[in-house]
């Protein structure tokens, strides 16, 4: 469950057969985030980063430490933001495989793929463990263990 809940409202004006204007309005509680954060230790912070939202706590746990890391005058590391951004593009591709074996049949009237989903939940389970063994990558200013490509 969401932290912090939201809103998207997209409204679709239609005449004469075609979409005549369209009006976004994204009701992220940006200030309700902000109360939850502030006064905060960058590590309390960091635990409640990526609970805001219901999707991408990878990519958001990563835009968060680097952001503490940045503030805190830390040296942004190559090798832990290649790590940060490897998590997050399988946090991704989970997601779209989600969509794609589950979600997508649906909508076009066919039976959900859950054995296909299954199958890439299973493949991706350990990359997490293989990026980060440690699971440090967003701690500001962690070392991050050497990647090793051919297990991947």
């Amino acid at each position: 469950m969401n932290a912090v809940a939201g809103l998207a409202l997209v409204q679709l004006f239609i005449a004469d057969g075609e979409v005549k204007q369209v009006d976004v309005r994204v009701d992220r509680p940006a200030a309700a985030a902000r109360r939850l954060l502030l006064g905060k230790t960058p590590a309390e912070a960091l635990k409640l980063v990526p609970l805001l939202f219901a999707v991408c706590g990878a990519a958001q746990s990563a835009a968060a430490a680097t952001a503490c890391e940045q503030a805190m005058g830390l040296a942004l590391d190559p090798a832990r933001l290649s790590v940060r951004a490897r998590l997050a593009a399988t946090e991704a591709l989970l997601a779209h495989g989600r969509f794609f074996a589950l979600d997508w049949p649906q909508v076009s009237g066919e039976p959900p793929q859950v054995e296909a989903f299954a199958r890439l939940r299973k493949a991706l389970a350990p990359v997490s463990a293989l990026l980060d063994p440690a699971r440090v990558a967003f701690i500001p200013g962690a070392e991050v263990a050497q990647v090793d490509a051919a297990a991947l």
